[in-house]
Formats: C-alpha cells, structure tokens, sequence
C-alpha cells in the first residue's frame, strides 16, 4: 500500500451472484452517508445479460435504490492507495430492500439470536 492521501471513496454491496458491485466517489460526497444504484443490477447476468429477475423491476424503468454505508470506512484494501472503502445495507423507499443479501444476514441472524 502506498501513503497516498485518501481524496475517493470505493462504495460496495454485493449482488444475488455475490459479485461486488459498486463505483468511485469523491470523498465529500461519501460523506453524506449515501450512493444511488440502479436495481437493474439484479437483472445483469454472468454474462451481462439483463433479464426480468424479481426486484430488478426492468419493466419498470429500473428504478433506483441506496446503499446507506455503515459508519466505518475501510483503508488499506484497496490496491492502489488513495481511497478508502464504504460498505452498507441496500435501501428501497427509505426501508430495507428485500435483496440485500447483507441485510437479509442481518435479519435471519437476529431472528436465530431471538430463538436461543
């Protein structure tokens, strides 16, 4: 890793295919706690194909959805230095989105945890 100064954020989720999916930011606008996504992300095939899969609302005009990232920020994953990286939890109209495979974790944990 080199030391140079972080001046981009990497904001990640992963799809249904447990790919990671995500894009560059300017630091300042990772601040503000949020990026949009298209949810055609979950219509995109391995070989990007774009179909009708549930929740991807191709027919729709694949509307948007937010990955909130969680307060901490990653450093040093990346490869080539100057960013740091945002993971979060997938977001449709201001609730949890149902294909979040993260908060879908989150979910069937807590509910084990609620059982013992």
């Amino acid at each position: 890793m080199t030391n140079n100064p972080i001046n981009r954020t990497r904001v990640l989720f992963c799809d249904l295919l447990n790919l990671p999916r995500g894009k560059f930011v300017p630091t300042s606008y990772a601040n503000g706690g949020k990026a949009g996504f298209a949810r055609g992300v979950f219509g995109t095939t391995y070989d990007r194909d774009l179909i009708s899969a549930p929740g991807a609302d191709i027919y729709r005009g694949i509307p948007d959805m937010d990955l909130r990232f969680d307060d901490q920020r990653r450093v040093g994953w990346g490869f080539a230095g100057g960013y740091d990286i945002a993971l979060g939890d997938l977001h449709v109209d201001d609730k949890p989105f149902g294909l979040c495979a993260r908060g879908q974790l989150r979910r069937t944990v807590s509910e084990w945890q609620s059982q013992h």
